[in-house]
This record gives C-alpha cells, sequence and structure tokens, in this order.
C-alpha cells in the first residue's frame, strides 16, 4: 500500500485538476518515458538515459544554404546543432544518431558535403574530441557531455548571480568601450550577388593604399563585419499600429 500511495495520490490531483474546467483537457499515462521540452528522458532498468526530443509535426528544416545570410550564420547553425546533440544525448549511440539526423536535415537543406564535413570537424577539434567523430569513443564522449552540460547556457550568463544581497543597477548598465586606435570596424549588409566579394576587395585597398603606405596606419587592423539582411516579416508585418489610430 505504501507504494502505490505516491501514484494514487498523484492521479487524484490530476482528476481534480481536470474537473475544475471542461474545457481544459487533461491526459495522463504513467511509463517508463517522458519526452519534456526538447528531451526524451527514459528509464532503461534503473538508469535515466536522455535523448533529443523532435515533435512529430516538426518539419527537419534548417535556414537553407541558399538563402542571402553571412556564411558564419550557416557555420553557427551546424555548430550549435551538435552542440545541442551533445548537451542532450547521455550516451554516445544517441549522439551518433542525432548526429546522422541532423546531417541528413542539412543535406535537404542545400548544405554542401564538404561545408558539413570540415565544420563537423571543426567542431570536434575545438572541443579536443576527434575520436568520438571517428571511433565513437565512448569515454571521450562522456567527457565531452559533462564538459557540455556543465557549460553555462548565454540566458543563464545574462542572469545575475547574486542571491540575497543589494543589487547595484549600474554594474549591468550598458558602458561605452574606449576607442581603440589599433582597430577600425566597418559593417555593411551582406549580398550573395555581385558585392559578395566587397569584403575581401576593401581590405586588399585598405592594405595596398592606406595600411602600407601610410606609417600612421600601418598598425591599425580593418575590420569588415556583415549585417544580416531583416527577415521579410519584418518588413511586411507590423504589430503594433500607429498612434493616430490607437487614439
Amino acid at each position: 500500500m505504501t507504494t502505490n500511495l505516491p501514484r494514487a495520490m498523484m492521479l487524484l490531483e490530476l482528476e481534480r485538476a481536470k474537473a475544475k474546467d471542461i474545457n481544459i483537457g487533461i491526459t495522463y499515462s504513467i511509463g517508463t518515458s517522458v519526452d519534456y521540452l526538447d528531451v526524451a528522458i527514459e528509464n532503461r532498468d534503473g538508469q535515466l538515459n536522455t535523448s533529443v526530443f523532435h515533435k512529430p509535426a516538426a518539419e527537419p528544416c534548417v535556414l537553407p544554404y541558399s538563402s542571402d545570410h553571412p556564411r558564419m550564420i550557416h557555420q553557427n547553425i551546424i555548430y550549435n546543432g551538435l552542440m545541442r546533440a551533445a548537451r542532450y544525448s547521455s550516451t554516445v549511440d544517441a549522439f551518433d544518431r542525432e548526429r546522422l539526423k541532423f546531417e541528413l536535415t542539412l543535406i535537404t537543406s542545400g548544405y554542401p558535403l564538404k561545408f558539413i564535413n570540415n565544420h563537423f570537424r571543426r567542431f570536434f577539434q575545438v572541443n579536443q574530441a576527434q575520436p568520438v567523430f571517428e571511433l565513437l569513443d565512448r569515454s571521450i564522449y562522456d567527457r565531452l557531455h559533462t564538459k557540455l552540460l556543465e557549460q553555462p547556457t548565454r540566458r543563464e550568463k545574462m542572469l545575475p548571480q547574486q542571491q540575497n544581497e543589494s543589487i547595484d543597477m549600474a554594474e549591468y548598465l550598458p558602458t561605452k568601450k574606449p576607442w581603440n586606435r589599433e582597430r577600425l570596424i566597418f559593417h555593411s549588409r551582406f549580398e550573395s550577388g555581385p558585392l559578395k566579394q566587397y569584403r575581401r576587395q576593401l581590405r586588399r585597398s585598405w592594405d595596398k593604399y592606406y595600411g602600407k603606405v601610410h606609417p600612421r596606419l600601418k598598425d591599425v587592423h580593418l575590420t569588415v563585419g556583415s549585417r544580416t539582411n531583416p527577415p521579410l516579416e519584418y518588413r511586411l508585418v507590423k504589430k503594433k499600429p500607429s498612434r493616430t489610430l490607437l487614439v
């Protein structure tokens, strides 16, 4: 009786929540596996194993390779996809299955095989886990999984770490960075047409007419960045009406 008491209490609470509102339907089941957000959790002989959960209605697609975005965006998609697979997969076999699914998704989205293989290898080289990619080494994967799982996410890094203490909001306000005279930063909109080689040509022109000619500019490093084009939804959809309509 004592072993079934928690389960009976849980079922009773679910029935009470279900009866509160006839417009809200609650379904429940008892088993050895559960899907929570993006993680599939399974109990195998008392040991919890996790893997990436894909919603049945979700289409396996990513940003197409032919889209008008800088190549850095496509590189980050591959790196973040492998990072997600390594964080959520508790075993190397689950990670390998997710890697194959992710690779097929990239292929169907138009990514070249050479581009995929190069950045797959880059992920394992950066994290010093090449034997996982080549031999599916279990011990090295366990270290990789633990290492990536313990890393804080971007949202966790932004949260204040101090608790039960007075927080000085001035510490979290953006501060103006001092001007670095040895670095010149220039941004432009990315285009996949005739201006695709613009960044390379600008660097060559800088070195030819400025960097190697003027003594005061020889130590200045030119950084040419790309701004991602706004999506079509941003251009066509206006969520908030104009002030004249609201009055």
